[in-house]
């Protein structure tokens, strides 16, 4: 079983890919930081709602829109950025989804050809168990890190800086959310936060064009080390909650790191080599990567 369940975790990695690689398009969401009620306009309102949760009422309102300084909290920093807006000593963080995923994009073309070095960190991280048998399950870790040396844009073996990381350009229809702000590292840049929508795909069809998690490299989705074994997947169903894509990218537009989040939770029916059928299996985990650019 164990060695089965290692196969599995091979067969894992190679069916999620994490870059994503489309052309932007659809009409642009506008969206305004600090309308806390969603009426249209950023005014006294918003500031109090934004107090009143702060210190703990219950205050019908999404969070998001109501965390100004990009810190995942809500407290009297986010309420006073909202009532300069309100006065109009401060200009209203409008934007819309198009104008920060291209924020991203160019800032990230213009870093493969500038970048010297990327670190990528890779973790994995699982729990995989029989159906038939809910106890029976094993956990599964694994993390590594790896050093890419780059002049003019490619390495010492011609590959370039775009080869090994997340491909710039994502459909506003991939997109649930777009995060956008100044002072994101250390008071010296800007932030994002991308959050992809859940999507699915089957072993049968593990690259349909609208299957965003596996954009860029189009994972092959082989049985990897199963077929030496002489095991196959017989079927499998690969769902990806969202995915979540932090970007920080410096004063100069150069990324200086990104790092994506992938759930995901895999069932799949596994063959014996004399095409029996050997167990349903479900495996739930997360997929970290993260790289560090330097200049």
């Amino acid at each position: 079983m164990k060695r089965i369940i290692a196969l599995i975790m091979t067969f894992i990695v190679c069916l999620c890919s994490t870059t994503v690689a489309f052309a932007v398009e659809n009409e642009d969401i506008i969206i305004m930081r600090g309308d806390t009620n969603g009426d249209g306009t950023v005014n006294s309102s918003d500031a109090l709602a934004v107090l009143r949760y702060a210190v703990g009422y219950e205050v019908k309102m999404d969070p998001y829109w109501g965390d100004l300084t990009g810190d995942n909290n809500i407290n009297s920093s986010d309420a006073q950025r909202i009532l300069k807006i309100a006065v109009g000593s401060d200009e209203p963080a409008m934007y819309s989804n198009a104008e920060a995923l291209k924020f991203y994009s160019d800032a990230l073309v213009a870093s493969f050809k500038a970048t010297k070095k990327i670190t990528f960190t890779g973790e994995y991280s699982s729990k995989l168990k029989n159906k038939d048998n809910a106890e029976d399950f094993v956990e599964i870790y694994d993390d590594y890190e790896l050093e890419f040396l780059y002049e003019n844009g490619v390495d010492e073996e011609g590959y370039r800086a775009s080869d090994i990381c997340p491909l710039p350009l994502i459909p506003i229809d991939a997109v649930s959310r777009v995060f956008i702000t100044e002072d994101g590292i250390d008071g010296n840049g800007y932030y994002l936060s991308i959050d992809l929508k859940g999507e699915s795909a089957d072993y049968d069809n593990p690259v349909p064009e609208n299957i965003f998690n596996y954009a860029g490299d189009y994972a092959d989705c082989t049985v990897c080390g199963l077929e030496e074994a002489g095991y196959y997947v017989d079927d499998a169903t690969a769902n990806f909650p969202i995915t979540t894509v932090s970007v920080c990218i410096n004063w100069d537009g150069y990324v200086t790191s990104i790092q994506s989040e992938i759930p995901f939770t895999l069932n799949m029916s596994i063959c014996d080599p004399d095409g029996n059928h050997y167990i349903d299996a479900v495996e739930n985990g997360k997929i970290n990567n993260f790289y560090i650019f330097e200049y």
